[in-house]
């Protein structure tokens, strides 16, 4: 009797199991078909339309500005006083500078008396000359109001060049509207004849020897590279320059001029990541991480060959005057960029058999699939232009479905 309740639990107990078995089969079937269901019938699919853009290949990395400066000799014992302004141009020839002597402090009073006279006639002219100068002398005011709080000695030399150039061009207004034999043209006239036989006809002068940007700041660099033989530099020479250029925050008063159309920026770019890029005498956009410094355009002119580096040299014609007073600057140097219809990588699809990639066009109430070929790419998007007759030949493709731009795409 006991035998008998056993193989009737047993056989029960695999009707159980049996059942157990056929529900998840079940369950498995039910989860496929609403899966094909969902994927053919309710799946969302979003679209996208193409459009004219361009993708850029890019690094962001350090750039070595090597310049062609000359440093001014100065006398040790005479203070230099700026004359041409922080980071403008001067001519060979042309004043930088003037040593701080008794000479040049009458000279200063003389101009300074000759300007107080003037200004006090001012008074008596009528309201329309006194308008017009209106303008530069809050100009002055605001300059001179700066160059109180100021420390530093280079700033306060800009902050005076800037006040003498405004007041010189309001003594020259006001000769221009005074009438002959006027007091305050007569003054003018003296205050122009101390100028020309007291500054610009004076040995204290310091001239440029050279044409090209004036700066006051020395970081004892300058002759750390011979600028007519950058070009032969090796990489163990420039991965030395690359060290002292970075560790380098020495600043000095002193006079140089930078020449401002002829300057290097060298970078070093990891092997293997944009080697098919670089190719010499092509020009290249360079992008600075200061905001104040446009993009400028350069010639790639030298590659070195290092261990795990290639040295890229390039040659800069432009924009150097924002780059005076710097070795090192981040900078982003754009090696390839591409226009052309642009498409969102979560467009493009692979046939994996074929090899080819390819997009789905909305063509009516159709969707095509229409092959294409993907030109650059970066993180999200990618231009791609149509196969050519050959190259759909080649894999046999038939369609003549091409891509254009304002198409519609699916996106899944």
């Amino acid at each position: 009797m006991k035998n008998k309740n056993e193989e009737k639990i047993t056989i029960l107990q695999k009707i159980n199991k049996n059942k157990h078995n056929i529900l998840v089969v079940i369950m498995i079937i039910g989860i496929v078909i609403s899966f094909i269901i969902y994927k053919r019938y309710l799946n969302v699919k979003t679209t996208y339309t193409v459009v004219n853009g361009y993708v850029e290949k890019a690094t962001d990395t350090l750039g070595l500005i090597i310049k062609d400066e000359t440093v001014v000799e100065l006398n040790k014992k005479e203070v230099a006083i700026p004359i041409t302004e922080q980071n403008k141009r001067v001519a060979k020839g042309g004043i930088v500078a003037v040593y701080k002597n008794d000479k040049y402090d009458e000279y200063l009073k003389s101009i300074e008396d000759l300007d107080r006279t003037i200004q006090s006639l001012i008074v008596d002219l009528p309201a329309s000359y006194s308008n017009d100068v209106s303008s530069l002398d809050l100009q002055i005011a605001e300059l001179s109001k700066l160059a109180i709080s100021e420390t530093s000695y280079i700033k306060m030399q800009e902050y005076k060049s800037k006040i003498d150039d405004l007041a010189y061009k309001k003594v020259i207004i006001l000769g221009e509207r005074s009438p002959e034999g006027s007091k305050i043209r007569e003054l003018i006239e003296q205050r122009k004849n101390i100028e020309k036989n007291n500054m610009y006809l004076s040995t204290d002068n310091i001239l440029a020897p050279v044409s090209g940007v004036a700066t006051y700041k020395l970081d004892g660099l300058e002759d750390l590279i011979n600028f007519e033989n950058v070009e032969n530099l090796d990489a163990t020479k420039i991965e030395d320059v690359f060290s002292k250029y970075k560790s380098n925050n020495v600043s000095n008063f002193g006079i140089k001029i930078v020449d401002n159309y002829n300057a290097y920026i060298l970078v070093k770019e990891k092997k293997g990541e944009n080697d098919n890029y670089i190719q010499i005498d092509r020009n290249y956009t360079l992008k600075f991480g200061e905001k104040d410094i446009n993009d400028i355009t350069a010639r790639l002119v030298k590659l070195v060959n290092g261990k795990d580096y290639n040295y890229v040299f390039f040659k800069v014609e432009n924009g150097i005057e924002n780059l005076v007073d710097l070795r090192t600057i981040s900078i982003e140097v754009v090696w390839k960029k591409v226009s052309g219809m642009a498409v969102p990588k979560s467009a493009i699809k692979k046939n994996e058999e074929k090899g080819y990639s390819y997009v789905t066009l909305v063509y009516g109430t159709q969707y095509i699939d229409v092959p294409i070929k993907i030109e650059i790419e970066s993180d999200n998007t990618c231009i791609v232009e149509n196969l050519t007759k050959e190259e759909r030949e080649k894999i046999g493709i038939s369609t003549s479905y091409i891509l254009e731009l304002y198409d519609k795409l699916v996106i899944e």
